[in-house]
């Protein structure tokens, strides 16, 4: 019997060290594998990766699903354009006139081009729903086109629901990594300037991070949107920049519409590409500003209502309250020899009063976080982790405990008094 527990034993341990082993051999591939690069920038990596094909994925998916239906609407279009040239010779009947300029403002809202004979390529090409699929899920949304058919619309619905937790969770990453040698930087221009106070480098520092995102991300993409786009001037362009990064999306500016665009799909994947890059940047300029101690509006808000002092007053009459309430859970007894000890029991809880585990500072308003502890020590005071047994508190509860006192029942009328 010993030898088979032995050899189970020996089995055991054999199996942990190879597991061990199985592990090293594994790691060592994986730092091959990786050369050299840190694992979390790897993963960080082909999360990019999986977020393009993810994007690509979305074109296809809305090309295969819409473009049907553009082309059978363009075909109407330009059928009910030549039906009336021909029928409209000599006059012009101005209610035929009225439901062509109808179906033509129909066709133009759904995204279809009223031109005829334009060379315009489809909305849903794949450069135009690569486009859309990123403003889909950076919730930008211009509007300009939008799904027709019904299992577009679900395509969408769906395609949403996914890719925008997953966009909110790449700009989260690339934030964090960014916020690396930022703060390096931070810790750089403090050692530079040994005379300024660390507020003061936050403040500096979130300055110069602003006037570069204010160039690079603003300034010099409105300055190529206006030498590209043909009817755009550079107020329209650093308007349309402005309104895509804050996810505004009006849809009034489009980059890439002008009939006869050269390079179409290439300049709406460009662009694509511009605005996940510039919303990176600007919430990394909202991160480090709210970094900054009292730039955080929303903390600075949450605070604010436990910041006004409470009157003395309030604090007296709670101590008051506990007191009056130890007297009168002292003061029951069963007969007449009892009062005289039921007296020296009162005094002595009364001089422990301000030793007991919640106690109430003046001055400072009483949270609702101590309400929640102490309503979790009433419901388990026995469970106290770690406890010092010469601790005024222990003393203070060793006191009622030889006075006869309930400790659950005191702290619950206490409550209950307050």
């Amino acid at each position: 019997m010993k030898s088979q527990l032995y050899d189970r034993s020996i089995a055991k341990h054999g199996l942990k060290l190879l597991n061990k082993a199985g592990q090293r051999f594994v790691a060592g591939i994986i730092r091959r594998l990786c050369c050299g690069i840190n694992l979390s920038n790897w993963v960080l990596f082909y999360f990019i990766l999986l977020y393009v094909a993810f994007l690509a994925l979305g074109a296809v998916g809305f090309s295969y699903f819409e473009e049907p239906v553009e082309r059978e609407l363009q075909r109407q279009l330009d059928f009910d354009i030549r039906s009336f040239t021909s029928g409209h010779l000599g006059c012009i009947n101005e209610t035929a006139l009225a439901l062509l300029l109808e179906r033509i403002i129909l066709a133009h809202n759904r995204g279809v081009s009223p031109h005829f004979n334009t060379t315009t390529e489809p909305n849903w090409s794949f450069g135009q729903a690569f486009f859309f699929s990123g403003t889909v899920v950076t919730t930008i949304g211009y509007g300009h086109v939008t799904p027709l058919s019904r299992e577009g619309k679900l395509f969408c619905i769906f395609y949403a629901a996914i890719g925008i937790p997953l966009t909110f969770t790449l700009f989260a990453a690339l934030v964090e990594r960014l916020l690396i040698p930022l703060n390096r930087w931070q810790t750089l221009l403090a050692l530079r300037l040994p005379g300024c106070s660390m507020q003061l480098v936050r403040i500096i520092h979130v300055t110069i991070l602003g006037i570069v995102v204010l160039v690079f991300v603003f300034m010099l993409p409105a300055l190529a949107f206006y030498a590209v786009e043909p009817g755009w001037d550079f107020l329209d362009s650093l308007y349309y920049c402005f309104i895509s990064l804050t996810t505004i999306g009006l849809g009034d500016f489009v980059p890439g519409d002008a009939p006869n665009q050269v390079y179409r799909a290439f300049y709406k994947i460009v662009a694509m590409l511009y605005l996940l890059v510039g919303l990176t940047f600007l919430m990394l300029f909202i991160e480090v500003f709210i970094s900054i101690p009292g730039f955080n509006l929303a903390t600075f808000l949450s605070r604010a209502k436990y910041s006004t002092e409470e009157p003395e007053e309030t604090n007296d009459v709670i101590e008051e309250t506990c007191a009056g309430s130890i007297k009168s859970r002292v003061s029951i007894s069963n007969g007449p020899d009892m009062a005289k000890a039921n007296q020296t029991k009162a005094s002595t809880v009364e001089a422990d009063l301000e030793r007991l585990p919640i106690t109430y500072n003046r001055g400072t308003p009483r949270k609702p976080r101590l309400a929640f502890k102490w309503r979790r020590m009433v419901k388990s005071p026995s469970r106290r982790p770690n406890e010092d047994t010469k601790s005024p508190a222990a003393a203070a509860r060793r006191g009622t405990e030889a006075a006869g006192i309930d400790a659950v029942a005191l702290r619950r009328s206490t409550w209950k008094n307050l």
